[in-house]
């Protein structure tokens, strides 16, 4: 199987003080580890729709195509093996250790490979003993949609990665905390005829979606409202950002090179793949429904020679995502200090509100980045 790349959820798991466990007992430590994965963390994963892609002998290395049900995953085992280990003695207890990260990744059949595998085995080892640790791009994707503390350790210079990367960690008492979910039953084996029978259903599935798109009038393509860019009058600040409701289909491999590029850091990848045809202000809807573009990616990692760049090949500096998050928003959400100050000077509208009512300037004050919100401030003052 040739190798291919893709966005992927990472998640990689270790057991804590793994050698003393297999010193003191080792047939029984094999045991009980096997038990848990048997009973816990493969159903767990099966369930949250993700697939162990290999096992490490001390751990795991697991993907799944949401960052929602990675985590979720991570802190529905980390909760379940809280309680099995109440049950056993302490030095038999067996702890795992968990980091999440979301990256372009290198797949082959049996691995997978690519810096977001790194990061994410590095976050584990940041982890302590019945904990998870998250990147800030994990972070940022769930932070409205599960409830559970994550705290900021800061930016962390980790192994054989070039730039440091900012830690949120769950702690095993907060993982205590959190309400207990039973295992579910519902991975039954398929018999024979089940995968015949669906894939037959899948290929009918095709036929007709080819079909379907193949007679839908040509008039679909001028269905997608245009670009919002805010007009603010600076006097009269813009009640929202002009949301923007269609994502580009995903299925252009330009396309989803570009978000992957832009993701990763790779300036080289990503112009290449403007050229070859993928649009600049693509929204990406893979991982987030309310969608990133390439510029708003870049404003999250904090990436200024990625957002120069984008801009220079005509990237549109206000065009905002499904909630009205400009790219600036993003700077201001994720606290991306370098990145908001070149989104200003490049001409960034500061007036836009998002959804919520907000500018960048009280998205940055309501999410506690003072040093991103005082330049935003001063630069509203400098237009007045």
């Amino acid at each position: 199987m040739a190798s291919t790349r893709r966005l992927a959820a990472i998640l990689a798991a270790d057991v804590a003080g793994y050698s003393r466990l297999m010193g003191a007992d080792e047939e029984g430590t094999h045991q009980r580890l096997k038990a848990h994965f048997r009973e816990l963390v493969d159903p767990k994963i099966a369930e949250h729709r993700g697939r162990i892609v290999k096992n490490t002998g001390d751990g795991m290395l697991a993907e799944f195509s949401s960052i929602v049900d990675a985590v979720r995953c991570a802190a529905e085992v980390q909760r379940a093996m809280a309680d099995r280990n109440a049950e056993a003695v302490e030095d038999k207890r067996i702890t795992f250790r968990m980091g999440i990260n979301l990256g372009d990744v290198i797949a082959e059949e049996d691995d997978i490979y690519g810096d977001g595998v790194n990061v994410a085995a590095r976050l584990e080892a940041l982890a302590e003993p019945g904990g998870i640790c998250i990147s800030r791009v994990v972070r940022d994707q769930i932070r409205d949609k599960l409830p559970y503390p994550f705290e900021d350790r800061g930016e962390q210079s980790v192994k054989n990665i070039v730039r440091s990367v900012r830690v949120f960690a769950l702690r095993p008492e907060a993982v205590a905390e959190l309400p207990t979910t039973s295992v579910s039953t519902l991975v039954p084996r398929r018999s024979g005829i089940v995968p015949v029978a669906m894939a037959a259903a899948g290929i009918m599935a095709l036929v007709i979606a080819a079909v379907a798109w193949w007679v839908w009038p040509t008039t679909r393509l001028s269905q997608s409202p245009a670009l919002a860019v805010g007009s603010a009058a600076k006097s009269t600040p813009s009640t929202q950002s002009g949301l923007q409701q269609e994502a580009t289909p995903v299925g252009s491999q330009q396309q989803i090179a570009l978000w992957d590029a832009v993701i990763a850091g790779n300036v080289t990848e990503a112009i290449v793949s403007i050229r070859a045809g993928a649009d600049v202000n693509g929204l990406d809807t893979r991982v987030e429904p309310n969608g990133r573009r390439p510029l708003n990616w870049a404003a999250i990692r904090n990436d200024t020679a990625m957002i120069s760049s984008l801009l220079d090949a005509g990237a549109n500096i206000n065009s905002a995502n499904r909630t009205g998050f400009t790219p600036l928003h993003h700077a201001a959400e994720s606290g991306s200090k370098e990145a908001a100050i070149l989104l200003i000077a490049r001409g960034a509208n500061l007036a836009l509100r998002n959804r919520y009512g907000q500018t960048p300037e009280q998205t940055a004050t309501g999410l506690r980045h003072p040093e991103v919100a005082e330049i935003l401030r001063q630069a509203m003052m400098r237009e007045k």
